[in-house]
């Protein structure tokens, strides 16, 4: 059982992973989007990993609370409990927290503020996660 919390834990790094990589999707974007169109056949595909992407990106965030909470109950029953991963935890489902309200509550136009958070925090998170494995 704890060889599937490792896994889950594994899946839930992952996740992140493809989370934090719709920043760098809209950055490339944004700076070689107009250069990609022009030189490459790679538009077409960008175009239809943004659209995925954004389709996807909050759901994702859901799948991953609902990760961190079995992870929780399988390595606390079987294993230990840890402090660090208990931050990581924290700090994964409030960045998703922070979506949503983003997401479903603040609407658009976002102020400053709020993107300045839910970008800063993945940082956050990389350190916590990276202090508990």
């Amino acid at each position: 059982m704890e060889d599937l919390g490792k896994l889950i834990g594994l899946l839930i790094i992952g996740l992140f992973v493809l989370e934090a990589f719709r920043f760098f999707l809209k950055l490339g974007f944004k700076k070689f989007g107009l250069w990609i169109k022009k030189n490459t056949k790679f538009h077409p595909v960008l175009l239809k990993m943004m659209k995925y992407n954004a389709m996807f990106h909050p759901w994702i965030g859901y799948l991953i609370v609902l990760l961190i909470l079995t992870h929780v109950y399988i390595q606390t029953g079987f294993a230990w409990f840890s402090p660090s991963g208990l931050l990581a935890g924290i700090l994964l489902s409030s960045e998703v927290v922070v979506g949503f309200v983003g997401q479903y509550v603040m609407k658009k136009p976002r102020p400053v503020y709020w993107t300045w958070v839910h970008r800063l925090l993945p940082v956050a998170i990389i350190v916590a996660i990276l202090n508990h494995i």
